[in-house]
């Protein structure tokens, strides 16, 4: 699995294209994530901003800021206008680097992207087993 990785929301009006590999894969057990997701977890692929192009539907995506965070430091949630579907994250100090924080459930290519970390692991549910061969965190690290 390589370069380029292709991605939609759920009403495929945004679609885009990521040229270059994921620097890190992390699941993420925080409150934030259980919501957005409407599940246990988040899985996202860290890639480089400048290597995401948008082949359609840029005039759908908006953005809300979260601060009321567990590290106290703002996020922005980008997200489909449209359909509501989260498209990427970028945390505050992630925006210096230009990172996004991407939905790995987004990408075509996604259910191959196993996670390297896993973090907020301390709310996560009991009866979820952690992913064998990943480093987990009790918080962010």
């Amino acid at each position: 699995m390589s370069a380029p990785y292709h991605g939609s929301c759920l009403c495929d009006g945004v679609r885009f294209t990521v040229s270059s590999g994921p620097m890190g894969i992390t699941e993420c057990y925080c409150g934030h994530c259980r919501k957005g997701s409407g599940g246990n977890s988040q899985i996202m692929a860290v890639f480089a901003g400048k290597d995401v192009t948008f082949e359609s539907g840029q005039d759908r995506v908006a953005t809300y800021t979260f601060t009321n965070t567990t590290s106290g430091k703002g996020k922005d949630k980008t997200f489909c206008k449209t359909c509501g579907a989260q498209l990427w994250t970028v945390p505050d100090a992630a925006k210096s680097s230009n990172l996004l924080l991407i939905r790995t459930s987004l990408l075509d290519e996604g259910l191959e992207m196993k996670p390297d970390n896993a973090i907020f692991t301390r709310t996560r549910p009991a009866w979820v087993p952690a992913i064998e061969g990943v480093e987990n965190h009790e918080a962010a690290p």
